[in-house]
């Protein structure tokens, strides 16, 4: 799965992006990137129905999770091509940790 990192998110043409929490849904309480929905193994088929009503064809799904150790966005990011056939699909490199680092989100 093609990886990113966030600063060539922010590079033109910025498409638009639905970002994908795929944290435990306990992190994804205690703190998030606005606007991003939780999409994790343990509330797939809960937590679907939200990101399908929500994704539209041009935009760019951009997966993360805990940081570059965290599996979680490749196994998420993987189940969404295969069950949605999303093309434009990205994981986060360095996840959480990144997004935090660059103050786009509060920990």
């Amino acid at each position: 799965m093609p990886s990113v990192v966030l600063a060539d998110l922010d590079k033109p043409p910025s498409a638009s992006v639905l970002w994908i929490d795929a944290r435990e849904p306990s992190e994804y309480a205690r703190a998030h990137l606005p606007g991003a929905l939780n999409l994790s193994e343990t509330v797939w088929e809960a937590a679907l129905p939200d990101v399908i009503a929500a994704w539209l064809p041009e935009q760019r799904v951009v997966v993360y999770c805990g940081g570059a150790s965290c599996r979680a966005s490749q196994g998420t990011a993987r189940r969404l091509r295969r069950e949605l056939g999303l093309a434009q699909i990205v994981i986060l490199r360095d996840g959480w940790p990144a997004l935090v680092a660059a103050g786009r989100a509060k920990p």
